[in-house]
C-alpha cells in the first residue's frame, strides 16, 4: 500500500457516493506485482457492514467461456436466472434490470479482468455507462495486457463514465519505506537505489528482494538485465525442486492461475502417489497454495507468467494440445475449446468439432463474441473441409454481432451443399446479410431463391423467409413488400399456429401502411388471439412481425387509440418478462408517437428517455427513438436542426424510408411556421414523391399532407393543394380515419372561391377533429382556420380559433403550438391573461425543485425518465425566469418557489 494514495483516494470517493445512492466505476491499472490486489481486499474492508460486497475474479482458464465473469457476480447477488436465451442486447439489458431491482449499496469488486471472457467485458462496459443512476460502484484491478479489457477501460474513461487510475512503480522513498519494514532495520541509500533499479520499482519484487537482503546476500549488479533479475527472485523458491516438480509446476502454468490437482498431475504425466508427493512440495516452497472447492493455486501470477514464457513455444503449444484432449474426455468443452485455440490445433477434427459445439452454445446464449472467436476458429482449423452447416452458423453468428460484411464474406465460400434446406439457410443469411448492407436488391434475389427451394419440403421454413423479405422490403417500397407477404399466406394452411399469426398480422399491417383498411381486421383478429393466451405473447414478441406489436401500431394510424394502448402494455409487459432489449425500444419508441397524436408529451417524454438507454444496444432502436424524438422537440419549441441532420445521414445509405420521411416532414413543418416558404415546400414535394414511389398510401403514418396544403396555398400553388386533396380523398375511401378528412377539408376551404364558401368546410376540418381524442391536431386545424380568417377579413372569428387553439396548447403542454398562438392571436388584436414571465411550468418546477436539492442533470433525468437535453433546457428557462445565471444561484435562494 506504499504510495498509493490517488488509488485509496479514489476508492474512498466512490465508496461515499455508492452510499448516498451514486454508483459509478473505478479501474485500478498496472502490471503484475504493483499492488491491484491488495487495493482491491482495501476496498472490500472499507465498504463495512453499509455496503455489501460481491467478489468475482476472471482466470485465464475461463477466459473463452461466455459469460463467466459476469456469472460469479450474479451469483453473489443471489440472481436465480442465468443468461440463457436472447440476443447480446437482452442480457445487457437483464443484468441491468437485475441490479436497478437491488435496493440497497453494493460494491462489485472484480480481480483479473484483463483475463475476462469477452462478452462478460461487454457487459461491464454497458454497466460501467449506467451506473451513477443506482447505488452500485464497481472496482476491478486489470494488467494493461492482454488488449481488450484495457482498451475497454481507456474508452471508458475518455468518456469520463469511469475513471481509471494507473499504479506506478514504487519510488526511491517508496522502496525504502517497503525495504526497511520488510528487513527491519534502514538501509543504506545506496543498496535502496540499486533495489529500486533492479526491480523497477515493483513492490512484489522488492518483497522477494528483501528477502536476500534479510539472509545477508549481496544483490546483483546494476548492470544485471531486468528479466535475470527477475527470473532470479522469483524462482528462489525453485532452488530444491526435483525435475518431477519443475514439470509439474510447468504443466500447472498452462491450466492458468487457478486448476484442479488432478489436471495438473495428468498434464505432468505423473501417477497419482507421484503426482501428491510433488504437489506438497510446490505447497510446502510456497508456490502453490490451496483454495476453497479442492483447487489450488499459483501463490502470485507473476510466478505462473514466468513459468509459462519460460516454456519453449513447441512445448507450449503441446501442452496446450494435450490439455484439449483431457478436457474434452472429460467432456469439458467450454475448457477445452480455449485450450484448442491456444494450442493452434490446425487439421484436428476433433478440435473443429468441439469449437464449433462450444460456438453454437454460445450463440445460443447470446455470447456472441465467444461465438464469433470459436466458430472463425473452427472455420480456420477445419481448412477447405469447413462444411455448409458450420459456415452458415459462423456467418449467423457474424451477422448477428453486426458484421454483415463478414458474414456475406463467410456465407459466400460454402460450396454448395446438397441439401436444400441448408441451401435455402445459406440463402436466407445472405437475404438478411445484404438487407444489413443496405443493398435491397440483393436481398430480394436471396430470399426469393430460399423459397424456391424449400416451399414444398419446409413450407415453415419458406414463410419465414417470405416474411424476412417483406420486412427487408418495406422500408423502402412498401407495395413490393406486400407480394412475399401475400405469398406467405398462401402457404399457412401448412405452418403451425404461431408462424400463422405471424403471417397474417404481417399482411394485414403491411396493408394498413399501404393505404388499405381491410388489412386492420387481420392484424386485429390475430392481436386478440395473442392477448387471449399469456404464453402466447412471449412467442409473439420473439420474432419481429409479432401480432401486438402490429396491431398497436396500425391501431394509432386508424385512431383506435385505447386499442392501441392496451397492446403496447401486453407487448411491452412480455417484453420485460423476457428482458427483451430491442423489442422494449421499439415498442417505447413507438409508443412516443401514440402519446404524441394524444397530446400526453409528458408520457412521450418518459418513453424517448426509455426508449435511447436502450438506443446503443441496437442502432435500429436508436434510429427509429430519434426520429420520435425528433417530433416531441419539435411541439417543445426545443428543435435541433443539428439532431435532424445526423440522422438523415445514417437513415440515407440505408434507404430508411421511416426516418427519412418523418424528418423530412418536419423539417417543412418547422419551416412553413417561421416563415421559410421555400425550404417547406421543397420538404413536402421531397415527402410526397418519396411516399408515393414506396407505396406508403396511408396518411397517417407520416401526416405530411396538411402541412404541405397550408404551404402550397400560402405560395399560391392551388393546383398543387387540389393534388394533395385528391391524395386524401383517395385515402379515405380506404382507411377509417379522421385527420385525413380534416386535412382534406381544409383544403377545399384554402381554395374555395369566397368566404362564404370556405367557412363550411373550415367548420368540418374544425369539427371533426374536436371528438378524435388528438388535441394537438385539433390546435393546428384551429391555428389554419384562424390564419384562413384573419386574410378573409373575419378577425372576430380569427380571434376565437387562436384564443382556443392557444388554451389547447398550454393544457396539453406544446410550448411550439403555444408560441404560434399567441403570436397570431396578438396579430388579430386580441388579448389573454399571460402567465407572469417568472412563473414556472409545472414541469419546471419538478426540476427546479431537484437541481435546487444537488441532483446533477443526469441525476434528475432519471428521476424524471426525460433526456438529459430536456433537463438542460429545462434549467436555462428556470434560470431566466427566477433571475439567477447558474446552479449555485438557483441552490442559494432558499425562497425561489415563493418569489416564483
Amino acid at each position: 500500500m506504499w504510495e498509493r494514495q490517488p488509488a485509496i483516494e479514489a476508492i474512498g470517493a466512490l465508496l461515499d457516493g455508492v452510499r448516498g445512492g451514486r454508483g459509478g466505476a473505478l479501474f485500478l491499472v498496472g502490471d503484475a506485482g504493483v499492488g491491484k490486489s491488495a487495493l482491491l481486499e482495501d476496498a472490500e474492508r472499507r465498504a463495512g457492514a453499509g455496503v455489501e460486497v460481491v467478489r468475482a475474479a476472471a482466470a485465464p482458464v475461463e477466459s473463452g467461456v461466455p459469460f463467466a465473469l459476469i456469472s460469479q457476480v450474479l451469483d453473489g447477488l443471489g440472481v436465480a436466472e442465468r443468461l440463457g436465451e436472447g440476443t447480446a442486447a437482452d442480457h445487457l439489458y437483464r443484468v441491468r434490470e437485475w441490479l436497478r431491482r437491488y435496493d440497497r449499496p453494493l460494491l462489485v469488486a472484480t480481480d483479473d479482468l484483463h483475463w475476462a471472457d469477452r462478452d462478460s467485458l461487454v457487459v461491464l462496459s454497458f454497466l460501467a455507462r449506467r451506473l451513477a443512476e443506482l447505488p452500485v460502484g464497481l472496482v476491478a484491478t486489470l494488467r494493461p495486457w492482454p488488449p481488450e479489457a484495457a482498451d475497454i477501460v481507456a474508452g471508458l474513461a475518455h468518456d469520463d463514465h469511469a475513471r481509471s487510475v494507473t499504479l506506478p512503480p514504487l519510488t526511491e522513498a517508496g522502496a525504502e519505506a517497503l525495504l526497511a519494514d520488510r528487513v527491519g532495520r534502514a538501509l543504506p541509500t545506496s543498496v535502496v537505489h540499486t533495489a529500486q533499479v533492479l526491480t523497477a520499482g515493483n513492490p512484489l519484487l522488492l518483497v522477494h528482494l528483501s528477502s536476500v537482503l534479510a539472509e545477508g546476500a549481496d544483490l546483483p549488479r546494476l548492470d544485471t538485465p531486468p528479466d535475470t533479475v527477475r527470473r532470479r527472485l522469483l524462482l528462489r523458491r525453485f532452488t530444491d525442486l526435483s525435475e518431477a516438480g519443475m514439470g509439474l509446476a510447468r504443466a500447472a502454468a498452462v491450466l492458468g492461475v487457478r486448476f484442479r490437482p488432478s489436471a495438473a498431475v495428468e498434464l505432468a504425466g505423473l501417477s497419482a502417489a507421484d503426482g501428491d508427493a510433488v504437489l506438497d512440495g510446490l505447497l510446502a516452497h510456497q508456490v502453490l497454495r490451496e483454495t476453497p472447492g479442492c483447487q489450488v493455486e499459483f501463490t502470485h501470477p507473476l510466478i505462473r507468467q514466468l513459468l509459462y514464457d519460460d516454456l519453449p513455444a513447441v512445448s507450449r503449444l503441446r501442452l496446450h494440445g494435450n490439455t484439449f484432449r483431457m478436457l474434452d474426455a472429460c467432456d469439458r468443452p467450454d475448457e477445452a475449446a480455449e485450450h484448442a485455440v491456444l494450442g493452434d490445433l490446425v487439421g484436428d477434427e476433433r478440435a473443429v468439432a468441439v469449437l464449433t459445439r462450444t460456438g453454437r452454445a454460445a450463440f445460443e446464449a447470446g455470447a456472441l463474441s465467444t461465438a464469433v472467436r470459436y466458430l472463425n476458429a473452427a472455420c480456420v482449423f477445419a481448412g477447405d473441409a469447413a462444411d455448409a452447416v458450420l459456415l452458415l452458423l459462423t456467418g449467423r453468428a457474424l451477422l448477428a454481432a453486426g458484421r454483415a460484411d463478414d458474414a456475406v464474406e463467410v456465407l459466400a465460400a460454402a460450396e454448395e451443399p446438397s441439401d436444400d434446406l441448408v441451401r435455402a439457410q445459406l440463402a436466407r443469411e445472405l437475404g438478411r446479410a445484404s438487407y444489413q448492407l443496405g443493398r435491397p436488391h440483393d436481398a430480394a434475389r436471396y430470399f426469393a431463391r430460399a423459397v424456391e427451394l424449400v416451399q414444398v419440403v419446409a413450407p415453415g421454413v419458406a414463410v419465414e423467409a417470405l416474411l424476412d423479405q417483406a420486412t427487408a422490403g418495406h422500408v423502402h417500397d412498401v407495395a413490393a413488400s406486400l407480394e412475399p407477404a401475400r405469398q406467405a399466406l398462401e402457404l399457412i394452411d401448412r405452418v403451425d399456429p404461431v408462424t400463422r399469426r405471424r403471417a397474417q398480422s404481417a399482411w394485414g399491417y403491411l396493408s394498413c401502411i399501404n393505404g388499405d383498411g381491410a388489412g386492420l381486421a387481420a392484424v386485429a383478429e390475430a392481436a386478440e388471439q395473442v392477448a387471449a393466451d399469456p404464453a402466447a405473447q412471449l412467442a409473439d414478441l420473439s420474432w419481429g412481425w409479432g401480432a401486438l406489436s402490429s396491431y398497436a401500431y396500425a391501431a394509432k394510424w386508424f385512431d383506435r387509440f385505447e386499442d392501441s394502448e392496451r397492446c403496447f402494455e401486453l407487448a411491452l409487459t412480455a417484453a420485460d418478462r423476457l428482458g427483451a432489449a430491442s423489442s422494449t425500444g421499439f415498442l417505447l419508441a413507438s409508443r412516443t408517437e401514440l402519446y404524441i397524436r394524444t397530446g400526453r408529451l409528458d408520457a412521450a417524454g418518459a418513453d424517448v428517455a426509455r426508449a435511447l438507454e436502450l438506443g446503443d444496444l441496437a442502432p435500429l432502436v436508436r434510429r427509429y427513438t430519434t426520429t420520435s424524438q425528433v417530433w416531441l422537440l419539435l411541439l417543445l419549441d426545443e428543435w435541433d436542426e443539428e439532431l435532424c441532420e445526423r440522422l438523415e445521414a445514417e437513415a440515407r445509405p440505408l434507404r430508411d424510408l421511416g426516418s427519412l420521411l418523418t424528418v423530412w416532414w418536419l423539417q417543412g413543418r418547422r419551416a412553413l411556421h417561421e416563415g421559410d416558404l421555400a425550404r417547406a415546400c421543397a420538404r413536402f414535394e421531397l415527402v410526397e414523391e418519396t411516399t408515393s414511389d414506396a407505396g406508403l398510401c396511408e396518411p397517417c403514418v407520416v401526416p405530411w399532407a396538411r402541412d404541405a396544403i397550408l404551404g402550397y396555398a400560402r405560395a399560391g400553388r392551388r393546383g398543387d393543394v387540389l393534388r394533395v386533396v385528391g391524395l386524401l380523398d383517395a385515402a379515405c375511401e380506404r382507411v377509417p380515419c379522421v385527420w385525413p378528412r380534416s386535412a382534406a377539408d381544409l383544403g377545399r376551404a384554402v381554395t374555395a372561391s369566397s368566404a362564404e364558401a370556405a367557412e363550411p368546410w373550415l367548420d368540418r376540418a374544425v369539427a371533426s377533429l374536436q371528438q378524435s381524442g388528438q388535441p394537438l391536431e385539433l390546435v393546428e386545424a384551429l391555428l389554419a382556420d384562424g390564419e384562413w380568417s384573419s386574410r378573409a377579413g373575419r378577425p372576430r372569428r380569427a380571434r376565437a380559433q387562436f384564443a382556443e387553439a392557444l388554451n389547447i396548447a398550454e393544457r396539453f403542454g406544446s410550448p411550439w403550438l403555444a408560441r404560434r398562438a399567441r403570436h397570431q392571436l396578438s396579430k388579430a388584436g386580441g388579448r389573454r391573461r399571460s402567465r407572469p414571465p417568472s412563473e414556472l411550468t409545472p414541469a419546471e418546477r419538478r426540476v427546479a425543485d431537484l437541481a435546487a436539492a444537488g441532483h446533477s442533470n443526469a441525476e434528475i433525468a432519471s428521476i424524471l425518465t426525460v433526456a438529459v437535453t430536456t433537463v438542460e433546457t429545462h434549467l436555462r428557462r428556470i434560470y431566466t425566469k427566477v433571475g439567477v445565471r447558474n446552479r449555485r444561484e438557483l441552490m442559494l435562494r432558499d425562497h425561489f418557489r415563493a418569489d416564483t
